[in-house]
């Protein structure tokens, strides 16, 4: 009557016996009370008579116990208990059984967890052995299956895209324009296909955006997992599904792509752009005195490392997630029409790896202000606890090009710096005078913005150089 199901003594629903119930969703006989100690007892008859059940054996009837303790914190480490109905206890000795008691049941889902082996982590697959080559394909029918529902934005210059059963794409492509190719390719890192695939096409999309080429068409290369044709035309379907997502409100044509087996999921783009000529974005534009400009919080790729070390929190990852999710196509838009110097997005080898890309294309220094970074939530304390991506030894090579003076070298700003970003942000290179209009533009689009330093003259005698503190000498 209350909306719970309702169950016989065998957790059964009285109206259909294929339906089993325990715990604080069922109605058992009796008006048995929601306590946790009768859905803990419950869960090993729910699984024998699920596995009883399914083979035709007789179940197992669940006999509730008729006394049971109650210990209930009253606030300020104090806690009353009785146990049936019998006399009540009260005190801060009470707590602190009570804690105990909690204590150890929740370690049980932690540290008394049997530890998985790199293999198992990797999803190997049985001793099966699997071919290799074409070999490694994912089958015919599963592949038809998950692209039959999918529809992908058709451009009117595609002459043979997913639609044809032609071995190769055909684009008719303007005389008046360049072709701007990227191809990124990573493994999942979630393990929601659909959300993965907003991701992954997202964060292929950006190098055009970086350089204000208008997505056009998109190959895609996916590995799936070895599992049941229908599981993995299922998963297949549902990356496809967030891809299309995207690269559709791109206007990015999917014209094609190739599947292969392997231990884990893992997805890729390689994404075609027109642009004039003379409208491109590069990494060799940029001036002395030329403000830069940041979107997005830097962190990803430490969040995404306290999520597999079970250190995340669950409002950290959502920002992450929320940050990934944001197309840079908003930034490109809102920058175009101020034609900025240069541009570059900040990917793979961190925010200083691709700023000393643009400072040693524009022959140029540059000047930071770590202060002025903006790091996602949870990013410093992971930090601190010593969370880091395993790209970081080898991107924190760059700081070797860096004068970051009294900044030490633990500093969370200098790991954010150098963190891999997944789906990160665009970093513009723009004329000081242009900074109010910038941010203006940016912030009418959606898209956080901080000014983070400027560019310099370069020291012909030196290397290219990064001053991590905006009023230090380089």
């Amino acid at each position: 009557d209350q909306g719970f199901v309702r169950v016989n003594d065998t957790l059964q629903s009285p109206a259909d016996a294929r339906v089993f119930a325990a715990g604080d969703c069922a109605a058992f006989p009796g008006d048995l009370p929601k306590a946790g100690v009768y859905a803990v007892r419950q869960a090993k008859i729910l699984a024998r008579n699920l596995a009883a059940a399914a083979q035709g054996q007789p179940l197992e009837p669940y006999r509730p116990q008729r006394r049971f303790l109650s210990l209930l914190s009253a606030g300020g480490r104090d806690a009353v208990g009785s146990r049936g109905g019998g006399p009540a206890l009260a005190g801060g000795w009470v707590w602190r059984w009570k804690d105990r008691l909690d204590r150890d049941f929740m370690d049980k889902f932690d540290r008394r967890l049997p530890r998985m082996d790199a293999a198992a982590r990797a999803g190997a697959p049985d001793d099966t052995l699997h071919c290799a080559g074409c070999g490694a394909k994912v089958g015919a029918q599963s592949l038809s299956e998950a692209l039959a529902a999918l529809d992908p934005v058709i451009r009117e210059d595609i002459e043979a895209g997913v639609d044809h059963a032609d071995d190769a794409a055909v684009i008719r492509w303007p005389a008046d324009q360049r072709l701007v190719q990227s191809l990124d390719y990573f493994p999942a890192f979630v393990d929601e296909p659909y959300l993965f695939g907003r991701i992954a096409a997202l964060h292929s999309l950006s190098d055009l955006f970086a350089m204000n080429a208008a997505p056009h068409s998109a190959l895609a290369t996916v590995c799936m997992p070895r599992h049941h044709p229908r599981l993995q035309s299922r998963d297949l379907h549902r990356l496809m599904a967030g891809a299309l997502k995207e690269l559709n409100a791109a206007r990015c044509t999917l014209v094609g792509g190739h599947t292969i087996e392997g231990p884990q999921m893992a997805a890729g783009f390689t994404v075609n752009g027109a642009a004039p000529p003379g409208d491109l974005w590069h990494k060799s534009g940029a001036r002395p005195g030329d403000l830069l400009i940041l979107t997005k919080s830097l962190g990803t790729g430490i969040q995404l490392a306290g999520l597999m070390h079970n250190l995340g929190r669950g409002p950290w990852l959502d920002a992450a997630l929320d940050s990934m999710l944001r197309s840079n196509g908003l930034a490109r838009d809102a920058m175009a029409p101020l034609a900025p110097n240069a541009c570059t997005d900040i990917t793979g080898f961190g925010l200083l790896g691709h700023l000393l890309e643009l400072c040693e294309q524009s022959n140029l220094d540059a000047r930071l202000d770590l202060d002025s970074l903006s790091l996602l939530p949870g990013t410093e304390e992971l930090v601190a606890r010593g969370v880091v991506s395993t790209l970081k030894p080898a991107n924190d090579q760059v700081l070797t090009r860096c004068e970051h003076g009294d900044i030490a070298d633990d500093d969370p700003r200098l790991a954010a710096a150098t963190d891999p970003q997944t789906s990160g942000g665009l970093l513009f290179s723009v004329d000081p005078g242009l900074r109010d209009a910038a941010l203006a533009a940016l912030k009418q689009a959606g898209v956080k913005a901080e000014v983070i330093g400027e560019m310099s003259v370069k020291d012909h005698k030196a290397l290219t150089c990064i001053t991590l503190n905006r009023n230090a000498p380089c």
